[in-house]
């Protein structure tokens, strides 16, 4: 099955501005960074960045594509980009989280899942020094699937890695689907997911670094 990366990349954000042109190493600022890994562990040519900035684009010759500012999270600017003829021959789309800068190598074990889930999505150990943070994302689930997300200080729970999969239905599916006060409340785009019945398979990587 043909498979596409898709990296979103919001130009404004509430607490960094234009946090994806800053600067992360002599050569890469972070959006070219994350794209960078990602190149490095799938095919170039099947990985493209979804913007909402031309500025953004213009890094990215003929793989950036142009999408609304009305997005309201990173699943919305990827299922927009996703009706964009540039994606239209694929079967699954990854969404790797734009300022992910440490990517693991995850992408086969995400296509395999993809086989027998709509909707997937990664976790690693949660390390006791990120527990009580509200920026690190809890998972709830049984290995298999998740069963909720939350940003909240429960003292359990696996950390949620911003890696999605999705076969095109369900990423067609969800801007039609109705948001939540938990989503809303939370700010975690995949509870939208859960709230619609919508199962969401796991995959498991043993470390959040790449490698």
């Amino acid at each position: 099955m043909k498979t596409a990366i898709v990296i979103p990349a919001r130009i404004e954000s509430t607490r960094f501005p234009e946090k994806m042109l800053a600067k992360v190493t002599d050569l890469h600022c972070l959006i070219q960074r994350v794209h960078h890994w990602c190149c490095c562990f799938h095919e170039t040519e099947d990985v493209y960045v979804a913007t909402d900035s031309r500025r953004i684009a213009t890094l990215f010759p003929n793989k950036a594509i142009l999408t609304s500012r009305e997005c309201v999270n990173g699943t919305e600017r990827v299922a927009e980009a996703a009706e964009h003829f540039l994606l239209q021959d694929y079967d699954y789309i990854i969404n790797v989280q734009g300022d992910m800068i440490d990517v693991p190598y995850v992408f086969p074990e995400l296509i395999d899942a993809l086989s027998i889930n709509p909707v997937v999505t990664v976790y690693t150990d949660m390390p006791d020094s990120l527990r009580n943070n509200p920026s690190s994302v809890k998972l709830i689930g049984n290995g298999k699937h998740a069963h909720w997300f939350g940003r909240g200080i429960t003292g359990y729970g696996d950390w949620h890695l911003g890696i999605y999969g999705y076969n095109r239905w369900a990423l067609a599916a969800y801007k039609n689907m109705k948001q939540s006060e938990p989503e809303k409340i939370e700010s975690l785009e995949q509870l939208r997911w859960i709230h619609n019945n919508i199962p969401i398979g796991l995959v498991y990587t043993d470390s959040p670094q790449t490698k």
